[in-house]
């Protein structure tokens, strides 16, 4: 009988600690499903737009200076004293002008020199020639002469045009806008004395990025303005675009335009060049701010059923405050504009509004 109820209280006992250690298993079950529950609850407030299309313009406005079309840098041709001076600074040319002459007395005596040379040479070897048909000289002395001979008539020519170099004409009409001589200095050959520019034209010249030179097209109107005269605005046409990039990815554009007479632009001005195609066009766009900062690659958070995804985009063109995107959202899209800075992948979110609404 003592046997019995010893073997019952074991079994009481046993069947106690079961209990309590279900009991006990339960409970922290229990606080960590709560536990975890009031973790899921916690939402991050946020500012969202709502991805939509845009009506954008091929807007392009750059910054430059004007430069002549044609512009001629005059060097001297011969080495010698200036003997005439024909211009001053800012004197108007004409393509032709005589602007300046060397002294050129030295070359015209070795001139006179290889022109008697030349001659004694012809007369010799005429007179070889003849002797040579009584077979009393060799050929060999004939060809020798007429080696001479022509040796002699290249000298001359290189002396005629050394002399006609001496004197130097203006290669186009304009104005002198650089003098680096004065008269009766000595000057060497190739030594720089003027510049001649046109500015009947005038250019700018500029650099777009890549993500833009695709707006632009060859023969396209191009709008001037310039602080000198505010309320004008100047026509001209784009000229050139360089199929080339440089090692910036940028891509030389040039546009002339000419120089009105009414209003006349000088070589130097600062002016704004628009590039602006007015046609019309959609995009679908988002805000910059959008943007997750400090990633390579272009990032948005994205909402959907109450949680911020991370969704990588590819960008196309700058408008503003606006950015264009060519893949990764479509609309009707939300997007997180603020609050990204407390946000991971998969965060619950509470929209505080939406500021396309």
């Amino acid at each position: 009988m003592k046997k019995k109820y010893i073997l019952f209280c074991i079994i009481a006992i046993v069947i106690l600690l079961i209990g309590f250690k279900l009991y006990t298993n339960k409970k922290e079950i229990n606080e960590e499903k709560a536990a975890s529950e009031t973790v899921e609850d916690i939402r991050i407030p946020i500012l969202t737009d709502t991805v939509s299309y845009i009506n954008v313009s091929n807007s392009l406005k750059k910054t430059g200076t004007l430069i002549p079309v044609k512009k001629a840098v005059i060097y001297a041709q011969a080495a010698g004293n200036l003997k005439q001076l024909n211009f001053e600074l800012g004197d108007q040319v004409a393509k032709g002008e005589l602007l300046a002459t060397i002294d050129a007395k030295k070359l015209q005596i070795d001139l006179e020199n290889a022109r008697a040379k030349a001659k004694k040479l012809k007369h010799d070897l005429s007179i070889y020639k003849e002797l040579l048909e009584g077979e009393a000289t060799t050929q060999e002395t004939v060809d020798q002469y007429q080696l001479d001979y022509t040796d002699a008539k290249n000298q001359v020519a290189q002396l005629e045009k050394q002399v006609y170099d001496t004197r130097l004409r203006s290669p186009l009409s304009g104005i002198v806008s650089d003098k680096k001589a004065e008269l009766g200095v000595y000057v060497n050959s190739g030594e720089e004395l003027a510049t001649v520019i046109d500015i009947s034209q005038l250019k700018v010249q500029v650099y777009v990025p890549e993500n833009e030179i695709y707006q632009l097209t060859e023969n396209s109107i191009v709008n001037f303005t310039t602080d000198v005269y505010p309320d004008k605005k100047f026509e001209g046409k784009m000229n050139y675009i360089s199929s080339q990039a440089d090692e910036t990815h940028n891509y030389l554009v040039e546009a002339k335009l000419t120089n009105p007479k009414e209003m006349p632009l000088k070589s130097g001005t600062f002016v704004y060049a628009n590039f602006t195609n007015e046609t019309q066009r959609q995009i679908l766009a988002i805000p910059r701010i959008a943007l997750i900062e400090n990633t390579g690659q272009a990032q948005v958070y994205v909402i959907s059923e109450g949680k911020a995804f991370i969704k990588e985009i590819s960008l196309g063109q700058n408008y503003g405050d606006m950015v264009e995107v060519t893949q990764g959202l479509k609309k009707g899209d939300v997007v997180v504009v603020s609050g990204q800075i407390n946000l991971k992948d998969k965060s619950a979110v509470t929209i505080s509004k939406n500021i396309s609404k």
